[in-house]
């Protein structure tokens, strides 16, 4: 058996070996995996994990607490441990440690040299062209995102997002830490966004506040508008900062949505990333995008019209006003292809005057014409930005992970 660590209160770090006997203890002391002294609330011997057979169990020993997959264990109680469970000290929300069966973590098809250098851990999400898996680096035990793709079905849309991702450096933008490759595959190793994804954040029932949407939509727009100054456009974008970035080096997204939109935290105040570049495309000042790709509620009329065979990198402007229309009114604004192609975008009228500085945006966003369409480099002087008076100070990951994200309200 095997137990793969996540780094401890986030600042601690923790070594997990791979476990050899049949009975390992965790405390603060005489055990076999100690934590750091500083943490007083965890125990001497905070839990015991015990293999008996071909079960593997761990037994609660601690004052305030040992969670399981967030679940309290209970002092003086045993639970069965199951590849990638999750244990947690002292409160669920905690990060500790992640079980993994050996067995079951070396009969997953991966080659050598990858398993060698990570433990891989369970499956995150699926992306555009492949599933998204979290790793362990064993070296440092840091925490990634590790996503494998086929070759040959893929060939194009690999190298488009590898080409990209090797360009790009920017806080609003997932960073692409390795790559390795083989005959039949590709492994793309990611920064870990802890947060999940916005689209995990909005349902039929939910929707953000206009303060959470405001601090969302700014960094995706930072983020296109970087992506367009390197001509990449990306085609299926939902947020400011990170759309920026994007127009900036000339890339459009051409995917734009809130599953491509990331997380840092699930917290209100935190860090979004743009990412998965796979259908993104380069482009020259001049040039025009032809082929048919993104998601369709955020596709701008000039996609979806068949009069029109050619559009520009506004195409990612629409999606950032179907985007931010979607997280104050938790609903689309189109009903269907049609009423995209004539613009007919109706706003509901009891919301229209709380949020009438945000509605004249989104408007100037979703203007069927995309030279009339309002610029991302406009977007940020817009009143409904401009209004909060926000300052917001994005730093880079710290080796412990966290990242300071402030805002000011004047």
């Amino acid at each position: 058996m095997n137990l793969g660590p996540l780094d401890l209160y986030a600042n601690a770090k923790v070594k997990g070996p791979g476990l050899m006997k049949d009975v390992y203890t965790v405390g603060r002391d005489g055990c076999d995996i100690l934590v750091p002294y500083d943490h007083a609330d965890v125990s001497r011997k905070h839990f015991t994990i015990t293999k008996r057979e071909s079960l593997v169990y761990l037994e609660d020993s601690s004052t305030f607490g040992t969670f399981i997959n967030g679940a309290r264990s209970g002092k003086g109680k045993k639970a069965t441990l199951k590849h990638n469970d999750r244990i947690s000290l002292v409160r669920p929300e905690y990060k500790g440690f992640v079980y993994m069966d050996k067995s079951q973590r070396d009969a997953m098809n991966f080659p050598k040299d990858i398993k060698g250098k990570y433990a891989i851990s369970r499956v995150l999400g699926k992306g555009a062209f492949g599933l998204v898996h979290l790793v362990f680096e064993r070296k440092t035990s840091r925490r990634f995102a590790m996503k494998a793709i086929k070759k040959m079905a893929n060939t194009k849309y690999i190298e488009t997002e590898v080409k990209i991702l090797r360009e790009l450096d920017h806080p609003c933008v997932v960073h692409m830490e390795v790559l390795q490759e083989n005959d039949r595959m590709v492994y793309i190793v990611l920064e870990l966004m802890e947060g999940g994804d916005l689209l995990g954040m909005l349902t039929p029932y939910n929707k953000l506040n206009e303060s959470t949407s405001k601090l969302m939509f700014y960094q995706v727009v930072l983020a296109v508008q970087y992506l367009h100054q390197r001509a990449i456009t990306h085609r299926d974008l939902k947020v400011v900062l990170a759309v920026q970035y994007l127009h900036q080096r000339a890339i459009t997204h051409r995917d734009l949505k809130p599953q491509n939109i990331l997380l840092a935290s699930r917290k209100p105040e935190t860090l979004y990333k743009v990412a998965d570049f796979g259908v993104s495309k380069n482009e020259d000042d001049q040039s025009v995008l032809k082929t048919y790709i993104g998601t369709p509620h955020f596709m701008a009329p000039e996609i979806l019209s068949q009069a029109t065979l050619t559009y520009t990198k506004q195409v990612d402007v629409w999606a950032l006003g179907v985007l931010l229309y979607l997280c104050l009114f938790s609903s689309f604004p189109f009903r269907d292809a049609g009423s995209v192609v004539k613009g007919d975008c109706v706003f509901p009228e009891a919301k229209k005057s709380v949020l009438s500085s945000a509605v004249e945006l989104i408007t100037a966003l979703l203007v069927k014409n995309p030279e009339k369409r309002l610029k991302v480099d406009d977007i940020l002087d817009h009143p409904w930005l401009m209004l909060a008076n926000a300052l917001v100070v994005l730093s880079s990951t710290t080796e412990d992970g966290e990242i300071e994200v402030r805002i000011l309200v004047g």
